[in-house]
């Protein structure tokens, strides 16, 4: 067992994690969405509302990683991740669903550095304090690096959609 002391307060590689895993969340839902095209086959539809359900999955995920544990949870949707862009890349027959593949990728990396790796642990963290609190912050840094990018995606969202409804 490790002790609170290096599990301490979430470390900067498990923000760059759980932002990440937001942003691959994003990527699903859009691309689920973009997939309930009228003229699509209702196979295709299907899979559009399960990349929807991954999307959130990604996003609930997010939101569980504020606190230690979780490597389990992570590695089984990074690897349902792959295999549904490897499944896309297959079944569409284009490449585009490779980029899908670089962000779970990035995070498997991030998973194996010390910090991050003490974080998810769920053997390090039994039995300790599960978070020491951290100093107060105010302005923009009380949204964090997570709240900043979720507030900027749905920026981005929100203008593509008035671009794309505007007559």
């Amino acid at each position: 067992m490790v002790d609170t002391a290096t599990v301490g307060p979430r470390q900067r590689g498990v923000t760059v994690v759980r932002v990440l895993i937001l942003i691959t969340g994003f990527t699903s839902v859009v691309n689920g969405l973009l997939e309930q095209n009228p003229e699509s086959e209702t196979s295709t539809r299907v899979f559009g509302w399960f990349l929807v359900v991954l999307g959130l999955v990604c996003w609930w995920l997010v939101w569980r990683l504020r606190r230690p544990g979780g490597r389990v949870l992570l590695l089984v949707l990074l690897g349902v991740l792959v295999a549904v862009r490897i499944y896309q890349m297959i079944r569409f027959a284009t490449f585009l669903p490779a980029t899908g593949l670089i962000l779970p990728v990035l995070v498997f990396l991030r998973m194996r550095s010390g910090p991050v790796r003490a974080w998810l642990d769920p053997l390090t963290v039994r039995g300790t304090a599960m978070r020491i609190p951290a100093p107060p912050r105010t302005g923009l840094a009380r949204l964090g690096a997570v709240g900043i990018t979720a507030v900027l995606l749905f920026v981005i969202s929100a203008a593509a959609t008035a671009v794309a409804l505007w007559p």
